[in-house]
C-alpha cells in the first residue's frame, strides 16, 4: 500500500552498545499523525516514571510530521522530546520545536530518530541518505555551537543540518538548548543538557530523498491560495481576499514576530540610511521570514532570530539599552544574544537579565504592569529587593547591562562557577536555594514572591514559560496557564485583549470554530464553560498542528495562525474575515487531504489533537504530576499561586477571580472527561487509549 507523507522508518541508536536499528513508522502514527503525537506515543511506551532526565535510559526523540518535506506552506518545523530536566521536582514529557532539522531528517530516510544510552567518549551522530554512524566527537567537545557547526560542515559539506550543543549542554545546565542554527534552537525542555549527559555533541543529517504526496497539484494550489497575502512584489497592486494591497519594500515590512514596535521602527530607519542591510531568511517553505538577518554598519553580522527563536524578540535589546540610556539597537545587546547562543543556553530564561518593556521598578504585590511578566525579571528583581549583591554572587551589579556584567554572568552559568552553578540548576531550584541560605540576607524570603509573580503556575511543573500566562490576565489565559502543557510551536493562548488589542473577527467566524457564545472569551472578567471550551479547542488544534507539523506562526501569516488568527493577531495585509468561515484556521485538514489523497475533516483533526492532549496528560499523571507533593514548594496542581488571585486592575477589580477560576476549571475537567485532572477510563477508551487506562489503573492512578 502506497504510504504518503511518511518515509516509513524510525531510526534507533543506542550510544552505549553502538547498536543501530530501524523499525516501521506505520503503527506509531495511526491516530497520532507524527511530530508531537508520535513523540508522546514513543515516550509512553519507552520512558517510565522511574527514569531520570540524565539517566542513560532517557531518550532523545526527534520526530517529524506528514507535512515535513512535502513543500506544504510553513512545514519547516519539527520536534525534539524526552524527559525534561527543567521541571522540578517532577520530571516529565516536554516537546520542543524548531525549523529545518525534521524535513532534512525525512529526506535522509527517517520519520523519527530515537537516541538512547550514553557514549563512552564525546561523540556525534552522522546520518546521510539512510547511512548512520556514531563518530568520535572529542575534537568538538568544548566548542561553541557556531564553532562546532563550522567544523562539522568542513567535514561533511555546507549543506548538512547540524543539531548541536555548546558548553552549557556539556556542563548539564538545565536550560541548555540544542542549536540547529544561530537563529534556530530546540529551546524548551533543557534537551541540550540531556545531549551532554549522553556524551553527545551533535546530530548531523543530510539527504536527497523525496516524500510522496498523493495529490501534488492540489497541494501546490493550496499553497498558492494560502500564500496570497505574502507572495507579492514591491509596488505590486493585488486583490487579496477581496481587498486591494500594495507590496512594500523589505525595510518596511521585515520584522521579528516577537519584537517590539519601537525596535522595528528604528530598524527600518537604519535600513533607509544604509546603516543596516536586511537579508531575508526563513525556514523551509515559509513566507514569514522571521529568521531574517541584519548586517550592521560595523560589519558585524547579527541575527534577529537568535532572540526570536526563544520568543523574546527585540525587546531584550530594547530593555537593556533603555535601562542604561544607550541606543535601542546597539551591539551590546546583540553580543549578548550571540554569546547566549554560542554557549547554547535558553534565551527565554536568560532574557531575565533585563526588565523588559522598561519596567524597571520593584514588583508591587497587587499592581499589574502590562508587559512586566514577559520573560520575567527574576535576576533584576532579586537585586532590587536587596537579595542578590556583589558579595553573594561575585557579579558587578553596578555594571548591570554592560558587556562586563553580561559576560561574567553567562560564563559563570555555562561553566558552573560560583553563583552561576546555582542558576545552572534552573530558576526554580535557585529560588529555593536562595530562600534557604542566610548569605542572601534578611530579604531573601521575598524571592518566593518574585518567583510566584513571574511563574504564575503553582505546584509541580510550574516553571516552563508560565509567566507568559499573565501579560494582561484574563480567564482564558489563566485556565490555559494552569492546565495546558504549553509546549510546541504555538503555546500561547492569544485571545483578544491579551495586550488590549481589539478583535476584528466577526462573531460568526469566532463561533464557527470556537463554539456558540465564543464572544464571551473577549470579556476579561467572564468565567464559564465557553472559556473552558475555547481553551480546549485551542489545545486540541495546536496539538494537531504540532503533529502535522506546521509552524503556527508561519501558517498564521500565510492565512491561519491557529485559533489565535481569530483574536488579537492579524496577517500582514488586511484579509476578508469571512474567508475563515470556509477555510480552517491553519489548514490542517486541507493539507492532510492533499498529502494523504483522501478527505481528512476538521473534526478528525480536532479528535487527533484531543487524543494527543489526553496522552500527554496521562504521561504527566504517571510521572507524578497529580500525586507528588514537594515539602518546600507545595502548591495545588492545575492552579496558580495564591498571590495571582489577589492582583487587581487599576479600577480595583480582581484580574483572576478565585471562585470563577475554580468553576471554569471544573467546566474544563467536565468537557475533557477528566476526574480531578486525571483522564477517566471512558475518555481514554473513547480515544483508543484503553491500554493507557489499564496502565494507570494498575498503578492506582486512574479515577473513575
Amino acid at each position: 500500500m502506497e504510504q504518503y507523507g511518511y518515509v516509513g522508518k524510525i531510526l534507533r541508536v543506542n550510544l552505549t552498545t553502538g547498536e543501530i536499528s530501524t523499525f516501521p513508522t506505520e503503527t506509531y502514527v495511526e491516530g497520532f499523525l507524527g511530530s508531537k503525537g508520535l513523540a508522546a506515543k514513543i515516550y509512553w511506551e519507552e520512558i517510565g516514571p522511574e527514569v531520570q532526565p540524565f539517566d542513560p535510559e532517557n531518550k532523545l526523540i526527534f520526530t517529524s510530521g506528514p507535512a515535513n518535506g512535502t513543500g506544504a506552506n510553513s512545514s519547516g518545523k519539527g520536534s525534539l522530546a524526552g524527559k525534561s530536566p527543567t521541571w522540578y521536582p517532577v520530571h516529565s514529557f516536554t516537546h520542543s520545536t524548531t525549523g529545518n532539522f525534521s524535513p532534512t531528517m525525512k529526506r535522509a530516510g527517517f520519520d523519527a530518530i530515537i537516541i538512547e544510552g550514553k557514549a563512552e567518549i564525546p561523540s556525534y551522530l552522522w546520518i546521510c541518505d539512510g547511512h548512520v554512524e556514531i563518530r568520535d566527537g572529542r575534537d568538538l567537545w568544548g566548542k561553541t555551537t557556531r564553532n562546532a557547526r563550522n567544523l562539522l560542515r568542513q567535514k561533511h559539506g555546507k549543506n548538512v543540518v547540524v543539531a548541536c550543543i555548546g558548553p552549557a549542554g556539556e556542563n548539564l545546565v538545565v536550560s541548555a538548548v540544542v542549536s540547529v542554527a544561530s537563529n534556530q534552537v530546540f529551546g524548551r525542555g533543557g534537551f541540550g543538557a540531556v545531549f551532554g549527559s549522553k556524551n553527545l555533541k551533535a546530530v548531523v543529517v543530510t539527504g536527497k530523498g523525496r516524500i510522496k504526496v498523493a495529490n501534488p497539484e492540489g497541494l501546490l494550489a493550496l499553497n498558492r491560495e494560502r500564500a496570497k497575502s505574502e507572495a507579492i512584489k514591491i509596488d505590486e497592486h493585488r486583490v487579496v481576499f477581496g481587498k486591494e494591497v500594495v507590496g512594500k519594500p523589505w525595510e518596511e515590512t521585515a520584522f521579528c514576530n516577537y519584537g517590539s514596535v519601537g525596535a522595528e521602527t528604528q530598524l527600518r530607519e537604519k535600513a533607509r540610511y544604509g546603516q543596516v542591510r536586511i537579508k531575508p531568511n526563513a525556514c523551509e517553505n515559509c513566507f514569514v521570514f522571521c529568521r531574517t538577518k541584519y548586517n550592521w554598519h560595523d560589519s558585524s553580522q547579527q541575527d534577529s532570530s537568535v532572540i526570536c527563536a526563544s520568543n523574546i524578540g527585540f525587546a531584550t535589546g530594547e530593555a537593556i539599552h533603555n535601562q542604561f540610556k544607550k541606543k535601542m539597537l546597539g551591539t551590546t545587546s546583540y553580543k549578548y544574544a550571540q554569546v547566549v547562543d554560542d554557549l547554547g543556553m535558553n534565551m527565554n530564561d536568560f532574557s531575565q537579565l533585563a526588565p523588559l518593556y522598561g519596567v524597571v521598578g520593584k514588583f508591587d504585590e497587587k499592581e499589574h504592569i502590562e508587559g512586566s511578566l514577559m520573560g520575567g525579571d527574576w535576576l533584576w528583581q532579586a537585586h532590587l529587593f536587596g537579595i542578590l549583591t556583589d558579595e553573594n554572587t561575585g557579579w558587578p551589579w553596578a555594571q548591570w547591562g554592560a558587556e562586563e556584567f553580561i559576560e561574567k554572568m553567562l560564563l559563570d552559568v555555562a561553566y558552573r562557577r560560583g553563583f552561576g552553578d546555582v542558576l545552572a540548576r534552573g530558576f526554580r531550584y535557585a529560588t529555593q536555594y536562595i530562600y534557604e541560605h542566610e548569605e542572601f540576607g534578611p530579604n531573601r524570603k521575598d524571592i518566593m514572591f518574585i518567583y510566584e509573580r513571574i511563574y504564575s503556575k503553582s505546584g509541580n511543573m510550574g516553571n516552563l514559560e508560565n509567566g507568559h500566562g499573565q501579560y494582561v490576565p484574563n480567564p482564558g489565559r489563566a485556565i490555559y496557564t494552569a492546565l495546558g502543557d504549553r509546549t510546541g510551536s504555538e503555546p500561547e493562548f492569544m485571545w483578544a485583549k491579551m495586550l488590549k488589542y481589539p478583535s476584528p473577527v466577526p462573531k460568526e467566524v469566532r463561533e464557527k470554530w470556537l463554539g456558540e457564545g465564543a464572544d464571551k472569551i473577549l470579556d476579561l472578567h467572564y468565567w464559564g464553560p465557553e472559556v473552558a471550551h475555547a481553551v480546549i479547542m485551542h489545545e486540541n488544534y495546536c496539538s494537531t498542528i504540532d503533529s502535522l507539523h506546521l509552524c503556527a506562526v508561519g501558517s498564521l501569516n500565510n492565512g491561519g495562525g491557529g485559533v489565535s488568527a481569530f483574536t488579537n493577531r492579524s496577517v500582514p495585509f488586511p484579509s476578508e474575515p469571512t474567508f475563515w468561515l470556509y477555510h480552517t484556521p491553519n489548514g490542517a485538514s486541507e493539507f492532510l487531504t492533499e498529502i494523504f489523497g483522501h478527505e481528512v475533516s476538521y473534526e478528525e483533526c480536532v479528535e487527533t489533537g484531543e487524543r494527543i492532549c489526553n496522552l500527554v496528560r496521562a504521561i504527566w499523571v504517571r510521572d507524578g504530576y497529580t500525586t507528588v507533593v514537594d515539602p518546600f514548594w507545595g502548591g495545588e496542581y492545575d492552579s496558580l499561586w495564591p498571590m495571582q488571585f489577589e492582583r487587581r486592575d487599576p479600577d480595583g477589580v480582581l484580574f483572576t477571580d478565585p471562585d470563577g477560576f475554580k468553576a471554569t476549571r471544573a467546566d474544563y475537567y467536565k468537557e475533557r472527561g477528566w476526574i480531578d485532572g486525571v483522564p477517566s477510563r471512558a475518555t481514554l477508551e473513547r480515544l483508543g487509549l484503553g491500554y493507557v487506562a489499564d496502565d494507570l489503573e494498575a498503578r492506582g492512578l486512574l479515577k473513575g
